[in-house]
Parts: structure tokens; C-alpha cells; sequence
């Protein structure tokens, strides 16, 4: 038994790894939404909740790890490694006509779930990428009004980075139908920011260093000569703690042969301490064969602690049956209220699932099928609220049973995500994004008593 925990654990601590060098490689993707806070920040949601329509703080899956709401844990009391593979795509394009598309793929969440107590207690730890800050730009405008003739302003911005989490999260049931659970979280991460503004000729052989890296309107008073800030760049480093809680209830409802499961989740502190770093890099330029760059200043100093988001999530999910054979089907109905940046967010989730029958003949009958839809409004775009629209599907395929319980299955999740973010007008954006995600969930009996006669 302990050699099997120590595997369980070498295998999260080895795909930890791999998870931490594939989030390195593949910060390429232009998300011109998380110039803000933390970035874009990841759904809590698993492969089978995303093809719900991001639905699950009320909706346990017997095979998966549920580890949205921590109360619903111990639905799946095997011992179970879950890990995912995720594909992104994203096409922006602004009110000018401009796109651009982008794609990545990388290692997902890690999750390690272990019976305490059967039927009690589950414990799960997780890591994941929490939040992603990944984005680049380049401004030029011309300036009509001063001596030289054919200049332009020129800037550049980019950001790469993002925050981590990992997490502790414990489920117990009070009664057969009352569960309380609840989560620790460690998060850290960090992020280079990089800001360069200039003056350019039409003739490349001229280049102007524009007199200040954070000044917006370009279109002042530039020096041909001089010392002038060039280039900023800044490191920020991220390190902070969070806490939550979960509850689940079910109900049986017996005259109408279906049940309910209620579910919700607060969150109860959650805050980030940030370290900058900031370096500024002086320009000297009088042509492009007389010239200098020297370092300016290096500061490093402590920004106010920044929230992640925080609020309430809660749901209710409606379980229909069939009183001839074993096929049910569930219909989830979500919604999150948090406030992140300063502004209120929300999300409004709806999800169907159709539970599998090992009883039936078809074997079409024994897989899980998903559907789902989503509506939220982001706080990450400028001080003003942005929406999002998504529609899910999925699959689930159920393996063998284990050797070891006829009732313990492993399952391959699949899901899609199709959906659009912001809009092309008022400067902003609109982004139409593609997620391809599948994930595994390993799950055997660790764990069981030795019966002697």
C-alpha cells in the first residue's frame, strides 16, 4: 500500500515536471486580454465540467476527480491520478480589419485524489496553471508636425508569465447525504513585462529615442539628441495563499423518480504578494553608426497585494432515471458571482449529461455524452467588463473495471469549446477561440482491508 502511495506521488511530482516545462514553452500565444492582474485566469473546470458548459459545483461525476466544489470528492472514492492534454486556438481581430491567429498545446491540470477514510474522507492534490499573461503589440503613428520630415512614433509592449497554483483540498460526508469540504491553496509565478518606445526616420539610417517609455501621446516634443529612457523592463514575482469552502447536498425525490444535488462554494481569502524588479534602459542615437545604449536604472520594490478572484459559486443539478434499466440523465444549472480587479464578474453556466448504461447491448450505450453553454462577463480588459460566450460538448469512455472493484472504472474524457471574447469596436478586440481538450483518469483500489479466517 505505501509503495503505492509513494508511486501515485513520483508520478504527480515526474508529470509536475513535464507540466512545468511544457508551460514554459508555449507562452506564444497572443491573449490581448491579459495585459491586466494575473492575466487570463483558467477555469477551475476538469475536461468532463468543461463540456458541461463549465458546470460541476453540484454535478459529481462517479469516475472524475470532482474537485471544483472539495464537498463533492468523495463521490469517486478510489484512489485516482487524473492529467490532461490541452489545444487552443484563438483568432483576433480589431474594428480595423486586422486578425491574427494563434495556437498552442500543452500538459493540463494534474490532480492525485486518495481515500482517507472510504466513503468518508478523500483528499486530492492538484497543480495547475491558474492564470496566463502572454501578449504583444506594435504601435506606429505618424507625425506630421515636427521638422524632420516622415517620422513615427513607435511602440512595442509584451508580456509573458503567469501564476500557478497548488492546491489542497479535502472532502467529508457528514451524513450519506450531507458533504462539507475544503481547499488550501499555494499560488506563485512570475512575469516579464517589456515596454519600448522611439522616433523613426523613413530613412533608416535616423532613429530618435522618444522622451519618456509610459508616455502615451507620442505626438510632444522629441529630442534628436540626448539621453532618453529607451526601453522598460520589469519582473514581477508572484507568491500568495488562498482558502475555500464547499458544500453539497442531495435530495431524493422518489414520486417523480429523480434526484437533486445542491451544491455551492465561497471562497474565503485569497491574496498575492507581488516583487518588481524594474530595469530602464537608456537610448543614444545620433545614427545608426554612432551610437549607444546604456543601462539606466534598476529598481526593485513591493506593489500593493493584489486579489485573485474571489466570491461565491453555486448550483443545482436535476438527476432523471429510468425505473426499466440503469440510464439517467442530468441537466446543471450554474452561476458565480467574484470580484477581481475591482469589478464584479460573473458567469452563467448550463450543462446535460447523459450517464452511460454497462447493462445495454448498444455499446453506443456505454459512454457519457455532454453538452452545455455559457455567458460570462470578465474583469480584464481596461477597467470595463468584458463578455464571453461559449458552447461545450464532450465524451466520456469508460475502461475495463478494476481488478480489484467491479464498480471502479479509469475513463478518457474529451471536450470542445467553442466560443468568442470581447468585441471589435472601441478599441477593443474580439477573439474567437477553439479549446480541444482530453484528459485521463486513473482510478484502482489502493486501499483494501485484508480479511483473515
Amino acid at each position: 500500500m505505501l509503495r503505492r502511495i509513494g508511486s501515485g506521488f513520483c508520478l504527480l511530482l515526474l508529470t509536475s515536471s513535464l507540466w512545468a516545462q511544457s508551460s514554459n514553452q508555449i507562452q506564444q500565444l497572443n491573449h490581448v486580454y491579459s495585459q491586466n492582474g494575473f492575466g487570463i485566469v483558467n477555469t477551475s473546470s476538469n475536461v468532463r465540467t468543461q463540456a458541461l458548459g463549465l458546470t460541476g459545483v453540484a454535478s459529481p461525476g462517479r469516475f472524475s476527480v470532482n474537485h471544483i466544489n472539495p464537498a463533492l470528492l468523495t463521490y469517486n472514492n478510489a484512489s485516482s491520478f487524473e492529467f490532461g492534454i490541452n489545444t487552443h486556438y484563438i483568432s483576433a481581430s480589431n474594428e480595423a480589419g486586422v486578425n491574427a491567429q494563434n495556437i498552442e498545446s500543452g500538459i493540463g491540470d494534474l490532480r492525485l485524489s486518495l481515500p482517507v477514510k472510504r466513503n468518508r474522507w478523500q483528499t486530492m492534490l492538484g497543480v495547475r496553471q491558474y492564470s496566463k499573461i502572454s501578449y504583444y503589440a506594435n504601435f506606429m503613428e505618424a507625425m506630421p508636425n515636427f521638422a524632420e520630415d516622415s517620422l513615427y512614433a513607435m511602440e512595442t509592449i509584451d508580456g509573458q508569465g503567469g501564476l500557478n497554483e497548488v492546491s489542497w483540498k479535502n472532502g467529508f460526508n457528514i451524513t450519506s447525504d450531507l458533504h462539507v469540504g475544503f481547499d488550501l491553496s499555494y499560488y506563485f509565478g512570475n512575469a516579464n513585462y517589456r515596454h519600448q518606445n522611439y522616433v523613426q526616420s523613413a530613412d533608416s539610417n535616423l532613429n530618435y529615442t522618444a522622451p519618456s517609455y509610459d508616455n502615451n501621446d507620442l505626438r510632444g516634443i522629441y529630442q534628436a539628441t540626448g539621453s532618453q529612457p529607451l526601453e522598460n523592463i520589469i519582473r514581477k514575482n508572484f507568491r500568495g495563499v488562498g482558502a475555500s469552502v464547499g458544500l453539497s447536498y442531495y435530495q431524493d425525490v422518489e414520486p417523480l423518480n429523480m434526484g437533486v444535488f445542491l451544491g455551492a462554494t465561497y471562497d474565503l481569502m485569497g491574496d498575492v504578494n507581488i516583487n518588481v524588479n524594474q530595469r530602464t534602459y537608456d537610448g543614444f542615437f545620433l545614427n545608426t553608426n554612432s551610437g549607444r545604449l546604456a543601462i539606466g536604472d534598476t529598481l526593485e520594490f513591493d506593489e500593493p497585494a493584489l486579489s485573485i478572484p474571489r466570491g461565491w459559486n453555486a448550483g443545482i443539478t436535476f438527476v432523471f432515471r429510468d425505473s426499466l434499466k440503469d440510464d439517467r440523465f442530468q441537466l446543471s444549472l450554474e452561476s458565480n458571482a467574484q470580484s477581481y480587479l475591482g469589478i464584479s464578474q460573473s458567469r452563467y453556466g448550463l450543462g446535460m449529461e447523459r450517464y452511460a448504461d454497462f447493462n445495454s447491448k448498444n455499446g453506443l450505450d456505454h459512454f457519457y455524452y455532454r453538452l452545455g453553454g455559457y455567458y460570462s462577463e470578465n474583469a480584464i480588459a481596461y477597467q470595463n467588463g468584458v463578455n464571453e460566450f461559449g458552447i461545450t460538448f464532450g465524451l466520456g469512455i469508460p475502461m475495463k473495471p478494476s481488478r480489484e472493484d467491479r464498480n471502479v472504472r479509469s475513463i478518457v474524457d474529451l471536450g470542445v469549446t467553442m466560443g468568442t471574447r470581447g468585441e471589435a469596436t472601441n478599441g477593443l478586440v474580439k477573439e474567437s477561440f477553439i479549446r480541444a481538450n482530453i484528459s485521463l483518469t486513473f482510478n484502482d483500489r489502493w486501499f483494501k482491508q485484508i480479511r483473515i479466517n
